[in-house]
């Protein structure tokens, strides 16, 4: 199994997308931020 490691410049852009999906709605900034983060360990 392959190891994700996350770069500082990786958590920065996540909590960006995740802010800017904010702006409309909470809940799906949260859902796509563990979207991409789910995707990462299969």
């Amino acid at each position: 199994m392959v190891q994700i490691n996350w770069t500082h410049q990786a958590l920065f852009d996540l909590k960006e997308i995740k802010d800017f999906i904010s702006r409309d709605s909470s809940l799906y900034a949260k859902r796509t931020i563990l979207k991409i983060k789910n995707s990462t360990q299969i």
